[in-house]
């Protein structure tokens, strides 16, 4: 696995050695609404799932930009990995870097500052290479990987707003193979990038959930929200 981008993202100085038994993806059946940051977005998670917002545990209420936020269909108790307990934060670092590649069922999503030329209504050429370009620097496309497909966006309207779809195949520190395949999007302030960067092997049966759960996104700024 690629667990020291999962402990890059979440701000975490310690290196942890991760030797686990990977958690099985699960198959998801209905869907539930997701309002917890419905002043960015809305949409509908699997029943049971749950979400880890690092940026609102540390600062005690969400945030327009920050961590990570991590979509997970099992719990990933955060007020625990802040008590400073060591087996507890083993537990979260092992269950992001399990997202990640894709053994436990989830997906993940940046918030950064929108540039120019980001809005509900699209990106224009400039922007869309700024976010080519970043996800290019994801470390599977990095020294001593293969790139396998470089990072190539499809527009497309994502949550009622015009965005972008990326896809792209590299490599993880193993040489296993990974993939790139992210939903860009953004409302003129954030930039939200909608992640899924599972190995191979797990890609496939992770795939139709976030794609299920991204058909139900619905952007705050979207025209038809705002109707």
């Amino acid at each position: 696995m690629d667990p020291e981008r999962a402990i890059k993202g979440f701000g975490m100085l310690l290196v942890i050695s991760l030797v686990a038994t990977p958690v099985l993806a699960q198959e998801a059946g209905e869907l539930e609404p997701y309002l917890g940051l419905k002043d960015q977005f809305e949409l509908a998670l699997p029943i049971g799932w749950s979400v880890f917002d690092q940026g609102a545990i540390l600062s005690g209420k969400p945030g327009k930009t920050g961590p990570p936020v991590v979509f997970s269909s099992e719990p990933i108790d955060g007020k625990a990995m802040m008590s400073g307990d060591k087996d507890a934060l083993e537990k979260v670092v092992r269950q992001l870097s399990h997202v990640e590649i894709g053994a436990l069922a989830g997906f993940m999503m940046d918030r950064l500052p929108a540039k120019k030329g980001m809005s509900c209504t699209g990106f224009d050429v400039k922007a869309q290479k700024t976010i080519l370009d970043l996800m290019g620097t994801d470390p599977m496309f990095g020294p001593k990987r293969t790139t396998r497909e470089k990072p190539a966006a499809e527009i497309l309207v994502v949550g009622g707003c015009q965005g972008l779809r990326i896809k792209g195949k590299g490599t993880a520190s193993t040489g296993a193979g990974k993939n790139l395949d992210v939903f860009a999007v953004s409302d003129g302030e954030v930039l939200f990038l909608f992640k899924l960067l599972n190995l191979d092997e797990h890609y496939p049966k992770n795939l139709d959930t976030f794609e299920r759960v991204m058909a139900t996104l619905r952007m705050a700024a979207a025209p038809s929200a705002r109707s």
